[in-house]
């Protein structure tokens, strides 16, 4: 885990991510740095929570730099569904920087054999892998997925909600916010874009 950190620590603990420099010249101080507690970044639901989201699903490919940017879409809904189950689908090496440190109550890998039958049009679908994805409330992808052959499969699967993301980013805009854009269907809007990381004790 150590490794994986500090590769986050390069990425994310830099000036690029935290802004300017304050009046006393040093640079704002990273969560990891304080050691504050993961509670005081949860952002607040824009509106009344509901209820009936249990469990939620985030799906999330590409590089550990590309993990690290829809992290302030996930605190979101974090904060505007606090009582439901969280799980993250990508690599698992990168995917554990967010397993049981605030953001994912669990995550599975992208690189599970059955899931290469989601890959493809009209194939039959494991039914494991269909129990599992029905078994959401809401799924929210960015997966690379041009042709629309993931997203469909998941719809066979009797998804309760389904929240297509952008797989890349463009220059518009700052790329946690263009990410978290897709969330404004829930009526959630990002008020804090800076990503964060939260170790455990572990680590």
């Amino acid at each position: 885990a150590m490794g994986i950190l500090g590769v986050w620590w390069r990425l994310v603990c830099t000036p690029t991510v935290h802004g300017a420099r304050g009046a006393t010249g040093a640079w704002p101080l990273c969560t990891h740095c304080t050691r504050s507690k993961a509670a005081r970044f949860s952002s607040a639901p824009s509106r009344a929570i509901d209820s009936s989201v249990n469990r939620i699903l985030v799906i999330r490919g590409r590089a550990i730099g590309d993990f690290i940017l829809p992290l302030p879409a996930i605190k979101l809904l974090r904060g505007a569904y606090p009582a439901a189950r969280l799980e993250i689908l990508g690599y698992q090496h990168i995917i554990a920087l967010a397993e049981r440190r605030f953001y994912a109550d669990a995550v599975l890998s992208i690189e599970y054999a059955a899931l290469a039958s989601f890959f493809a049009r009209n194939a039959s679908l494991p039914e494991g892998l269909r129990e599992y994805f029905a078994g959401f409330d809401l799924i929210v992808s960015y997966l690379f997925d041009p042709d629309g052959t993931f997203v469909a499969n998941l719809k066979r699967c009797g998804s309760a909600r389904l929240i297509t993301g952008p797989a890349k980013v463009g220059l518009r805009m700052h790329a946690t916010l263009e990410l978290a854009q897709p969330l404004q269907e829930l009526d959630l809007l990002l008020r804090d874009s800076a990503p964060r990381i939260f170790p455990n004790e572990q680590d």
